[in-house]
C-alpha cells in the first residue's frame, strides 16, 4: 500500500526572499538573464521585486555582512517551472549560464536540472511530466 501525501491545505507558501551583496549583478541575472518582471524596488536600490509569474514574488534585498538580521546569505535553493526543459538548457547555456547538471528524471517523473545565480544560490529548473506527482 502506498503512503498518502496529506496537504495542509491552510498552509501556503508565499514569496521567496533572497539577500545578497551585489544587488547589481542579482538585478542583471534575474531580470536580463532569467527574463523574470521587475515590479518594484526601493528607493535606494537595496532591494527588488519579481513577478515569478506565480503570483508570488521573489524579493531579492542587498544586506550588509554586519547586519544582525542576516543569518546567512542566501537560500538553499528555489524551484522555477518550465515547459521544454531541454530548450530552457540550450537558452540558459547560449547566455553563458553555466548549467551544473544535465536534465535528468527524479522518483516522482519530473524532469529537472541545476543552475546557480551570480551569489551561488542555487536554483532548480524543473518540467512536470505527464506522469508527474503535482
Amino acid at each position: 500500500m502506498m503512503n498518502e501525501i496529506k496537504i495542509d491545505a491552510s498552509l501556503k507558501v508565499s514569496d521567496t526572499y533572497i539577500t545578497c551583496t551585489n544587488i547589481g549583478r542579482m538585478r542583471f541575472f534575474y531580470g536580463n538573464i532569467l527574463g523574470l518582471k521587475e515590479i518594484t524596488r526601493y528607493k535606494n536600490n537595496s532591494t527588488v521585486f519579481y513577478d515569478s509569474n506565480t503570483n508570488r514574488l521573489i524579493e531579492i534585498s542587498q544586506k550588509k555582512e554586519n547586519d544582525s538580521f542576516i543569518i546567512k546569505r542566501g537560500s538553499d535553493h528555489f524551484i522555477m517551472i518550465v515547459e521544454d526543459i531541454f530548450e530552457k538548457k540550450k537558452e540558459l547555456s547560449n547566455r553563458g549560464i553555466r548549467i551544473e547538471t544535465d536534465p535528468e528524471k527524479d522518483n516522482y517523473d519530473f524532469l529537472y536540472m541545476w543552475i546557480r545565480d551570480p551569489e551561488d544560490n542555487r536554483i532548480e529548473i524543473k518540467q512536470y511530466l505527464l506522469n508527474s506527482f503535482v
